[in-house]
């Protein structure tokens, strides 16, 4: 049977959840972390786009050894914000 998480909240409090938890209950990250996260490999900044990342150096599923070709193939969450100098960059790639 799998174990229950158990979080401490911002308040000391212990909160105990399966599957399904109140998004209230979860303290908020660090921003400076996040950035920190954020700003290496294999995220990318593009501008007006959140959680682009670099698909390269997967290993690959058929060929043992051989990995993705790095900034070949991205994955990101919605582009329709991203601005001009996010379009530049893009092209850069």
């Amino acid at each position: 049977m799998p174990q229950k998480a158990v979080e401490i909240l911002t308040d000391g409090r212990r909160s105990q959840y399966g599957s399904a938890f109140a998004m209230n209950e979860i303290a908020p990250l660090d921003p400076e972390y996040v950035q920190d996260v954020l700003s290496k490999p294999p995220f990318v900044n593009l501008p007006g786009v959140f959680n682009v990342r670099d698909l390269g150096n997967l290993p690959s599923a058929v060929y043992e050894g051989c990995v993705t070709k790095p900034k070949f193939i991205f994955r990101s969450a919605e582009l329709s914000s991203i601005t001009e100098e996010g379009e530049l960059f893009c092209n850069q790639l």
